[in-house]
């Protein structure tokens, strides 16, 4: 891994993200759409936690 490279320069900066009031299939359909994993769980613009596939993987198989 390069070490002199910063994180502005690879990260995404087009972000989607998931709010505490919509529900998981509105997460899982984001995730599939855009071939994306994670995503940000955000309360008045402030990330409160990350969401992964593996949580709605988890969450399905209980």
């Amino acid at each position: 891994m390069k070490n002199d490279v910063r994180v502005s320069e690879i990260m995404t900066k087009n972000i989607h993200r998931v709010s505490l009031s919509d529900d998981l299939s509105t997460a899982e359909a984001l995730m599939k759409k855009n071939h994306i994993r994670h995503l940000p769980v955000v309360e008045n613009d402030k990330i409160v936690g990350m969401l992964s596939l593996n949580d709605l993987l988890r969450i399905s198989f209980a």
